[in-house]
């Protein structure tokens, strides 16, 4: 039988206790409609980090979701000022017809937090598939690899202000494919240091600003 009976379990266990080693959560074939909210997390590190990942491997197996709503905002998964964290072969995806939906909402200084191997979708009017708040709060480190990302106002969108210290830094985009956007594929405005590689982007504009 499962540690944990869903995600809600799982993240409220690592709110209130943290970590004291690296940490796996092989999740389960199934449909988890669920709402996250990740914390600053006691004890993780470069070697502490926590993993949520399909236990089969197939990210069409897992999908953890949430309906869009009209309230901002509103996401599937945010990031709430912790760190090393990745989620890799699940779908990730906002349902619905609301006007604000994230699959990601990254924000509070997070750093060093992964996404990988992911199916992302974005029904919402006015959403970003990922919303990278790090304005006065760098959110520095983010990678976001192998994913296919599917509709979104934008892709990506990370905003990193923070005079007069250094801008939000090292946001790495390989091998995504982000498709179905009604207006800009990624979007990137005071970010310092950023990777994008080998990355197809196609959707009403076909736009990248930076």
């Amino acid at each position: 039988s499962p540690d944990y009976k869903d995600f809600t379990a799982a993240v409220a266990a690592l709110n209130a206790r943290g970590v004291c080693g690296a940490v796996t959560f092989n999740v389960f074939d199934g449909i988890y409609t669920e709402k996250l909210m990740i914390n600053s997390i006691a004890g993780t590190s470069s070697s502490n980090t926590i993993t949520f990942q399909s236990k089969s491997g197939s990210n069409a197996k897992v999908a953890l979701e949430y309906p869009a709503s009209n309230a901002y905002p509103n996401a599937v998964v945010t990031m709430n000022g912790c760190d090393y964290i990745t989620f890799q072969n699940m779908t990730i995806q906002s349902t619905g017809n609301g006007y604000y939906g994230f699959p990601f909402y990254i924000q509070k200084g997070s750093t060093h937090n992964t996404v990988s191997g992911c199916v992302l979708r974005d029904k919402a009017m006015y959403s970003y598939i990922f919303y990278i708040y790090g304005y006065q709060n760098p959110c520095d480190y983010t990678t976001i690899k192998k994913n296919n990302m599917y509709g979104g106002q934008y892709g990506i969108y990370s905003y990193g202000y923070n005079y007069p210290n250094p801008n939000q830094t090292d946001l790495v985009l390989n091998d995504n494919v982000i498709d179905s956007f009604s207006s800009i594929g990624v979007y990137t405005y005071y970010s310092d240091n950023a990777s994008y590689t080998n990355n197809y982007i196609s959707g009403s504009s076909g736009q990248v600003e930076g």
